[in-house]
């Protein structure tokens, strides 16, 4: 019991200082569990048709379930704050904004007890002010398409391609908004997942890169991002079904009594 208790706490201290993508372990979920999930990233991108660098601070908490066998949908609130290089001679830092986000899994049943191929897609809004009223906002969407090696119960290794896809508006004080997006929008990426089955504990470190992605990160991530995310899921007993009628422990015992009435009546 100990050693678990030291288990879990270990994951969470490795999880704070690290930089998430979380992956909930799908082969672990069911309709009587509840994932919980708390995730930390630091991504870059270019955006606009000037492909200035943007960096984004992302802290979320999610929660997934699995209704049926190998499909997971989550849902979750995350704060989200948006830094955009100068440009022009004009720099954008903002500040947290509110990021709703929801997305679904679907995984294959395991090929060789160990290999898994995943699908799906990931949705996040966000919305970050600077002190000058000036704000950036919109959704990126994040389908991918992935194959899940566990060799052990122990951990998973993921590895294939996100897209990362930005519909934003840049909007100035006066309410004058303009839109901007990315040109790279398609993203190699791998992550390692350490899970306890036991007490249903995981952590995640994710990292990805897209086609430009450059080795310089003095300033942040430029067109990739790295994350840790931990998390656990949360179980419940199903209910019993109460039984229709009292079982009868001497089926014949009614039969019995109406003998012994019949034989008291003979002897009269």
């Amino acid at each position: 019991m100990k050693t678990m208790q030291a288990m879990r706490m270990l994951l969470l201290a490795l999880a704070i200082p690290a930089l998430p993508r979380a992956e909930f372990p799908l082969e672990s979920m069911a309709p009587n569990r509840l994932g919980l999930q708390y995730g930390f990233a630091f991504r870059g991108q270019d955006i606009t048709s000037k492909d200035v660098p943007s960096h984004e601070v992302l802290h979320t908490l999610s929660l997934g379930y699995a209704p049926i066998p190998y499909l997971d949908v989550e849902a979750g609130i995350g704060a989200d704050q948006l830094s955009v290089d100068r440009y022009n001679g004009a720099r954008f830092s903002g500040g947290y904004g509110l990021a709703p986000l929801f997305g679904a899994t679907l995984a294959s049943p395991a090929l060789f007890d160990m290999l898994r191929i995943t699908g799906g897609g990931r949705f996040l809004y966000f919305n970050s002010e600077d002190d000058r009223n000036y704000t950036y906002s919109g959704w990126v969407s994040s389908p991918f398409l992935s194959a899940v090696f566990s060799p052990s119960g122990y951990f998973d290794l993921e590895a294939g391609a996100r897209g990362h896809l930005i519909n934003g508006d840049m909007q100035a004080p006066s309410g004058q908004k303009q839109t901007y997006s990315n040109r790279e929008t398609v993203r190699g990426f791998v992550s390692f997942t350490l899970k306890s089955p036991s007490e249903y504990a995981f952590l995640t470190v994710d990292a990805d890169f897209s086609p430009s992605a450059d080795p310089d990160w003095s300033n942040g991530p430029r067109e990739a991002s790295i994350g840790v995310s931990f998390g656990t899921l949360l179980g419940w007993k199903a209910k019993s079904k109460e039984p229709k009628s009292a079982p009868q422990y001497f089926p014949a015992y009614p039969e019995m009594k109406e003998r012994q009435k019949k034989m008291a009546e003979e002897l009269e």
